[in-house]
């Protein structure tokens, strides 16, 4: 194992949920389109039993560094429904966290969906009008309670900053793995892209791991290209710190 690769699996991190997710070949389309590309499905939907999805991966590492600094309640944001928020609710009841979220949006009248699971979980809500005003009233609520003695962490949106990239780089070693008993090698990975921590964390992962093969190709699940961009060049600008710190 070569000094890089020692040094990012020495990084502490949590054991959330089964993570190693199978690969499963869509046979029916490629029988049914004979001149098609094989086509595979990382089933990260497997993840854990009250439907986590890939976001565990990114709170591995997120909410490891916040129990190290010793925080005692995460702050985070996203949409009424995101699916970030209810699943860091449910990961900070479960580990004993208390969890703030600020969301966007209007307090819906009838819960629904992943609203409708925070409320459950108890889990006080903020609302703001906007999704630009997340961050500000983040920092707002962080330093409420930073003066009344609590020891608050955030994690920004979709967990996407240098800590919560790594649990994509962990995704690839994964898939290395995975590539090597399956006897293939994959040309491309193609996954959705809001906030840019996914595909910082991919694009360092497949370098870190040597699978210079594959073109990682992110479709917008949300903002314009241009928003896009900026979005991803952030993350990537502060991947390339983690990238640094592990090559170092």
């Amino acid at each position: 194992m070569n000094k890089a690769i020692q040094v990012f699996e020495s990084i502490s991190k949590l054991s959330l949920s089964n993570l190693n997710t199978p690969i499963e070949e869509c046979k029916r389309i490629t029988n049914a389109f004979p001149k098609s590309p094989r086509l595979f499905i990382k089933r990260d939907d497997f993840i854990g039993q009250l439907v986590w999805g890939n976001k565990l991966r990114k709170l591995e590492y997120s909410l490891a560094e916040a129990i190290t600094q010793g925080a005692d309640t995460i702050i985070t944001c996203g949409a009424v429904q995101s699916n970030h928020a209810r699943i860091t609710a449910q990961v900070c009841k479960r580990i004993g966290l208390n969890c703030i979220l600020i969301q966007n949006g209007e307090k819906p009248q009838v819960a629904t969906g992943n609203h409708r699971v925070n409320l459950m979980l108890g889990v006080p809500i903020h609302y703001v009008a906007t999704r630009d005003e997340r961050d500000m009233k983040m920092k707002e609520v962080f330093e409420d309670f930073k003066r009344n003695g609590k020891k608050p962490y955030i994690i920004p949106l979709g967990a996407s900053n240098a800590v919560g990239c790594l649990g994509f780089i962990n995704a690839m070693k994964e898939l290395k793995q995975q590539q090597d008993a399956l006897e293939i090698e994959f040309d491309y990975i193609i996954h959705s892209t809001s906030s840019g921590g996914t595909q910082a964390g991919l694009e360092i992962g497949k370098r870190l791991y040597g699978l210079d093969k594959i073109q990682i190709i992110g479709v917008s699940a949300d903002n314009s290209f241009d928003q896009l961009a900026q979005s991803i060049s952030s993350c990537r600008t502060r991947a390339r710190k983690v990238r640094s710190t592990i090559y170092n």
